[in-house]
């Protein structure tokens, strides 16, 4: 209880702020900076998993992989080269119908549309009607939400695809796929509680902020303790991001800047 007053006063309570400028312990302020890293990143791996994890262990039932395999053409050959895609398709675009059992959307003809030959926009994409767009450079798709994502191709590893690799890889992972959910879990805590910890970088520039706010107050706290400040006044922006996080909300440019300016001038007393 102790620590959930603590964020409930960081976020709002200048008599907490007024000893805290009094109070020169940066242990106590990073022992409250790593807690509430932690407990965020708790509330994100539980949400993600909650979200995502039905999805996964359906889309990896060893029922739908099968499906996945037959659906995939038995002579087509993907190649991922140096961020480039080709096939060995004579004609392109390459349409592969969409169905039930891929779970594809009843308002999409297709679950797989291959154009290596083609100029790709947004409106090509919405033209060919599928869930998932291949083009030379780009990866496109649409979740359930209707948001079309855009990924580059040279962000991928290189990569030959073609229906032996599948069923050679499909036959490895499988069986293993629980056993990797065990260890994907801790891991996705620990890559949630670092995207925390980024703050502590942010904060070197963060503290310049909090300093001359602070100065503006007529107090002259000196960067370090500006720095300690920071620990407790990320906390609103923080919790913000992971709001913004779950709800898939983006972010303002320099909302932390923003946010941590005004948690500040709001919670310090002017002398």
């Amino acid at each position: 209880m102790n620590f959930l007053r603590k964020i409930k006063d960081s976020v709002y309570n200048p008599d907490f702020y007024s000893d805290l400028l009094k109070n020169n312990d940066k242990k106590l302020a990073l022992r409250y900076f790593f807690k509430l890293s932690c407990f965020l990143a708790l509330i994100m791996t539980i949400w993600f998993l909650i979200a995502f994890y039905p999805k996964f262990t359906s889309f990896t039932s060893k029922e739908n992989i099968q499906t996945l395999i037959s659906t995939y053409p038995e002579k087509l050959e993907l190649v991922i080269k140096k961020g480039e895609l080709s096939t060995n398709l004579e004609k392109e675009p390459y349409f592969i119908k969409g169905n039930a059992d891929l779970n594809t959307s009843k308002n999409k003809t297709n679950f797989l549309v291959i154009d290596t030959k083609n100029e790709i926009t947004l409106e090509t994409f919405k033209k060919y009607d599928t869930l998932i767009l291949l083009s030379k450079n780009t990866v496109m798709s649409q979740d359930n939400n209707y948001k079309i994502t855009i990924q580059e191709l040279k962000n991928f590893p290189d990569i030959t695809l073609n229906k032996e690799k599948i069923n050679n890889w499909a036959g490895v992972i499988q069986p293993k796929i629980k056993y990797l959910l065990i260890i994907f879990i801790p891991l996705l805590f620990i890559a949630f509680f670092l995207s925390q910890l980024a703050h502590l970088i942010y904060l070197i520039f963060g503290a310049l902020i909090i300093w001359g706010i602070i100065k503006l107050k007529s107090q002259n706290i000196g960067y370090k303790n500006s720095y300690k400040i920071g620990l407790y006044a990320i906390s609103t922006a923080s919790i913000l991001s992971v709001i913004a996080f779950i709800t898939s909300t983006r972010l303002p440019f320099l909302f932390y800047s923003l946010v941590l300016a005004i948690v500040v001038f709001i919670n310090v007393k002017k002398q």
